[in-house]
């Protein structure tokens, strides 16, 4: 490895020990080292029970004054439940109430990006996937004045502490959304975050967040029930929005980063699949470096479905679906032949378990971003498809995707 260069007035100059051996002691006592959530800001969003989606109003773009680590969202509220209880409840209930968490901006070398278009349920089960406690968050609620519960979280089955039952449900939801790669919850990933922090060098002013809600039908079917959505803890006023970020205290290192890679996450709906089929193809993958992707399976609300614009699942399912495979010009990556005995693999290798309905593939099971499927060394005229079996067949089946690549980073040429 060649030797450290400092600029200089000449031109650059090889480092000497010293000045290696201080900047190893700075990057060790400062990389690594958070500001714990700090609050952007908070909004009082009024909500009707049928209205559909609800933008929230967001004061601008996002204050990028130092490097940001993740993004925290937080919504309070009151659900009033009378006259009758839900037909039925969303097993991702209340976490779905959230139904659009978007982030774009323009970044200094690739241009006008949406780093993450994911729905809050999806976002809530994503950082389960990788960790056992509280990885995408948590939820708590309190049941006609009853203490304040937190929910257990997500696993097989997948089902919701939201009952839908005739009384007042003050409900906590807790989102953690972090931009780094999605790796087990270590020292060494924690570090390799700040190869993937949102630097204010490449993003300038330009971070836009669109985050919109939903309504009692984003909770499952309300119907015969009478639903109203007031403050937490009051039969009065509006649901509560906190939105939040970690910076990172970079100290002398702020602006002297190397170019940050760009973790791109957006959740893809897929053509239906509702009836059986062998190896049918699902969706074409984009040719970029890849940690991980996932595969979401369930069956869409029946009866009375959602109100328009408001998408819910009314069950999760790991029977959708067998021998489900990432495919390179008709080639296998993996030879999958039980997806059940794939999820177990990677519950084994991440220490946690996988919510009902998710299906991880991931390249980065070592701990490390750098083992990521390099995606972006395929020709340009190769096919990296997802296909599957699907073994259930139910007209209102429904596939969801997202895949988990990276822009940039440090990764060799």
């Amino acid at each position: 490895m060649a030797p450290p260069l400092l600029p200089g007035p000449a031109g650059p100059r090889v480092m000497t020990p010293a000045e290696f051996a201080r900047q190893q002691v700075a990057a060790q006592s400062m990389l690594g080292r958070f500001s714990e959530p700090e609050q952007w800001f908070t909004a009082s969003q009024a909500i009707t029970s049928a209205a559909g989606l609800t933008q929230v109003p967001v004061p601008g773009p996002i204050p990028l004054v130092r490097s940001i680590e993740s993004m925290i969202i937080e919504v309070r509220f009151r659900l009033a439940v009378t006259v009758a209880p839900f037909t039925s409840v969303a097993p991702e209930a209340p976490q779905n109430f959230i139904q659009k968490i978007q982030l774009q901006g323009n970044h200094k070398d690739f241009g006008a990006v949406t780093l993450l278009n994911m729905s809050g349920a999806t976002a809530y089960a994503w950082g389960r996937i990788f960790q056992t406690e509280s990885g995408g968050g948590e939820y708590l609620i309190s049941k006609a004045a009853g203490a304040l519960t937190r929910a257990a979280m997500p696993g097989r089955p997948f089902t919701s502490a939201f009952d839908g039952s005739v009384a007042n449900h003050d409900i906590v939801i807790h989102l953690e959304i972090p931009f780094g790669p999605s790796l087990r919850p270590e020292a060494v990933s924690i570090l390799q975050d700040t190869n993937f922090l949102l630097q204010p060098l490449d993003w300038g002013n330009t971070l836009q967040l669109l985050l919109q809600l939903g309504d009692a039908s984003s909770f499952g079917d309300p119907t015969g029930a009478t639903t109203t959505f007031t403050a937490f803890g009051s039969a009065s006023g509006n649901p509560q929005v906190w939105v939040g970020f970690n910076y990172a205290l970079l100290g002398d290192f702020q602006d002297k980063m190397q170019k940050s890679g760009i973790v791109i996450r957006n959740e893809q709906a897929l053509t239906s699949q509702g009836a059986l089929g062998t190896a049918v193809l699902m969706a074409q993958l984009a040719h970029q470096i890849t940690p991980t992707v996932v595969v979401k399976t369930g069956r869409f609300q029946t009866g009375a479905a959602p109100t328009s614009g408001v998408d819910t699942l009314s069950a999760l399912t790991d029977l959708q679906l067998e021998q489900t495979q990432l495919v390179i010009d008709n080639k296998p990556m993996r030879n999958n032949m039980n997806n059940l005995v794939i999820k177990g693999y990677h519950e084994r290798m991440f220490n946690t378990v996988v919510p009902e309905g998710y299906f991880p593939f991931t390249f980065v099971e070592a701990g490390s971003s750098l083992t990521a499927y390099r995606g972006d060394r395929l020709p340009g005229g190769s096919q990296w498809n997802l296909q599957s079996n699907v073994i259930l067949a139910q007209s209102n089946q429904r596939q969801r995707m997202v895949q988990e690549y990276i822009l940039g980073g440090p990764f060799p040429a």
